[in-house]
C-alpha cells in the first residue's frame, strides 16, 4: 500500500534487513535452516489483511483450529 515510491522504499528496506530477519526467524522459531525470504509489493489489500491475521496468531503462539484446512477461522 502507499505510493509507488513508498512501496519501493519499503521493499528496499526489507531487502536490506533480509539477513537480520532470517537470523531472527531462525532463532525465534528454532529452525536449523531458514527458507529464503522474498518480498513483493503486489499484495492485494485482502491478502495483506490475511497475512497480518496469520502473523498475529503466530505471535500469540496459537495454531490453526482446523489443521485439515489451509484457512483461518
Amino acid at each position: 500500500m502507499g505510493t509507488a515510491k513508498e512501496q519501493a522504499d519499503t521493499l528496499a528496506a526489507l531487502n536490506h534487513a533480509k539477513a537480520f530477519l532470517k537470523r531472527e526467524l531462525a532463532e525465534r522459531l528454532q529452525l536449523f535452516k531458514t527458507p529464503d525470504l522474498h518480498f513483493e509489493a503486489a499484495l492485494a489489500a485482502d491478502l495483506a489483511a490475511k497475512a497480518t491475521k496469520i502473523l498475529k496468531r503466530i505471535e500469540r503462539g496459537r495454531p490453526r483450529t482446523d489443521p485439515e484446512k489451509n484457512t483461518l477461522p
